[in-house]
């Protein structure tokens, strides 16, 4: 959970969504169409405790479909954190979702800073990806970064919460609790602490919409609003991670920590003279044509913003040379040198997530006699923020063994069993085969009568809405009772049954614990025979949302 002497929720800038406050939302934006879609206030609406915006196959406005907005009558700025967990359309609609934060991008009102923090862009074609994007409006627009996030699992399965941390020159983007992007606003302070609208919509960026899939909703459970109350710290930069950065090493056309990739082994050189600081320098140059790139590729890197400077000149026109980032987990990134006189160019926000990147010092050229590239005092280091993220990680399993990874056997660590019929053979947990290539399982079976319960008793649980979910397949045979419940949290029971051969998840929502404790379980009951009945479950989850 937050750390509560740090951050403070703010509740006039959050909403559960319980009810429809349109004190709290508006449902139109500064434009009222995406490609294919119209936007149309009758798909908004709060049922069951979710704000849902359908996207639909209607006709509006010239358009054949309709999507559902909403726009925050409220603004976000700096010192902040805003958290929403949410669901997007089934990515079988081809239909892109989006949550972000902006204000209508007049040039009256520039910089007007835009926050994406999730849009899935590629829905149909690239379930498994979605693109957080920092741009600056209106005239002229920039990108400033962005970030292409890649999942393990299709986004639209399941629920999900987004962060949005804005503070001490940084921006900071979670997903389920885990760091995913960070950007050092300090060249673009607005982006840190510009008051913004939160947005969620439904656009048409994807491409034509999948009709047999519509019409389909956008849920969104909630969103949280805080400040934080812990004073801004300075941003503080990393030792240089380069060997040999201003060549002083010498190494000739091979300087010492440098790798050399070119078609011309004389265009590279590391010479003592005329350095920015201290004596050596590295040309780029010579009458012949070349292409000519010499770089180090780090290692062991901690994810994080890094930066690339470098003391540069050039002279000729048929000369381009530059400085670039490559292969850190993001695009390959370059700044281009352009003057006769020593200058410095900055690459900033270089985003390292795979724990490497590759520093080059890249020039191409048709060769002659009075054209060069010169380089020096190359510096590669971390930007660190004195403030460690101190953001909820939300949805906590709180189930011991939860995937059967612990063995035990037909007694699973961790789990009770009460059985009341049948063979002790019944129950197995086994080391293969589990759900999305886990090697653990849990697996119901044999051809004599049985009944069975496995269940947890989870106590101590602070009031407030849970949910139950687990991996499950009936692979054959007939079963007089077979479900996953949740019991004993101060209402009814609840339960949800699988119903299919392959694995597919089973879920029970909306679990208002409000006793302390809740019995969650899987109860299996049948009269055996042939084919042998046999069902499994797996990854099984149990976590407060609300």
């Amino acid at each position: 959970m937050l750390n509560e002497t740090v951050w403070d929720l703010v509740p006039e800038l959050s909403d559960e969504f319980d009810v429809w406050d349109s004190n709290k939302w508006g449902i139109s934006l500064w434009y009222d169409v995406s490609t294919d879609f119209a936007f149309n206030a009758q798909n908004v609406s709060v049922k069951d405790g979710f704000l849902r915006l359908s996207a639909k196959r209607e006709s509006k406005n010239g358009k054949n479909y309709t999507a559902g907005i909403a726009m925050s009558t409220f603004k976000v700025g700096g010192n902040s954190y805003v958290e929403i967990r949410a669901k997007t359309i089934d990515y079988r609609a081809n239909v892109t979702t989006a949550l972000w934060l902006s204000d209508e991008p007049t040039t009256e009102n520039s910089p007007n800073v835009e926050i994406d923090i999730m849009e899935t862009l590629q829905a149909g074609e690239k379930p498994k990806i979605f693109t957080s994007t920092i741009h600056q409006w209106a005239d002229p627009h920039v990108a400033l970064g962005w970030k292409v996030k890649n999942l393990s699992f299709n986004l639209s399965d399941d629920f999900h919460v987004y962060g949005l941390e804005r503070r001490n020159g940084f921006i900071r983007m979670y997903l389920d609790g885990e760091v995913f992007w960070e950007f050092d606003t300090t060249s673009y302070p607005s982006v840190s602490d510009q008051e913004r609208y939160i947005i969620f919509s439904i656009e048409g960026h994807a491409g034509t919409p999948v009709d047999s899939y519509l019409p389909n909703e956008f849920l969104i459970d909630y969103v949280r609003t805080y400040e934080c109350s812990e004073n801004a710290n300075s941003i503080q930069s990393g030792a240089n991670l380069l060997t040999n950065p201003g060549f002083e090493e010498g190494g000739g056309g091979q300087p010492v920590g440098w790798s050399i990739y070119s078609n011309n082994e004389w265009a590279a050189w590391a010479y003592a003279d005329w350095g920015y600081s201290g004596t050596h320098r590295l040309v780029h140059a010579s009458p012949e044509p070349f292409s000519l790139a010499v770089a180090q590729t780090i290692t062991g890197l901690e994810t994080g913003i890094y930066r690339l400077e470098a003391m540069v000149a050039k002279k000729g026109n048929d000369l381009s040379s530059k400085i670039y980032v490559k292969g850190y987990g993001g695009d390959e990134q370059s700044v281009n040198l352009n003057g006769e006189e020593w200058h410095k160019i900055v690459l900033d926000n270089i985003y390292v997530d795979n724990g490497q990147c590759e520093i080059g010092l890249a020039s191409n050229s048709d060769g002659g006699n009075d054209e060069w590239a010169w380089f020096d005092d190359i510096k590669f280091y971390k930007i660190t923020n004195s403030i460690n993220p101190s953001i909820p990680i939300q949805n906590i399993n709180l189930l011991t063994n939860s995937g059967f990874e612990a063995e035990g056997g037909n007694r699973p660590v961790g789990w009770n069993v009460n059985q009341t019929l049948g063979s002790e053979w019944a129950l197995w947990a086994y080391q293969d085969e589990g759900y999305n290539n886990t090697t653990g399982r849990l697996v119901f079976t044999d051809t004599n009568a049985f009944d069975l319960t496995v269940s947890q008793i989870i106590p101590n649980l602070d009031k407030g809405m849970y949910q139950l979910e687990a991996w499950a397949r009936i692979r054959q045979g007939n079963f007089s009772m077979c479900r996953l419940y949740a019991k004993d949290y101060g209402g009814d029971q609840l339960i949800v049954q699988p119903n299919g051969a392959t694995w597919h998840k089973i879920v029970i929502n909306n679990i208002n614990v409000n006793n302390g404790k809740c019995e969650i379980g899987m109860q299996v009951t049948t009269s055996g025979g042939n084919p042998k009945p046999i069902v499994d479950f797996d990854e099984v989850k149990f976590f407060r949302i609300k």
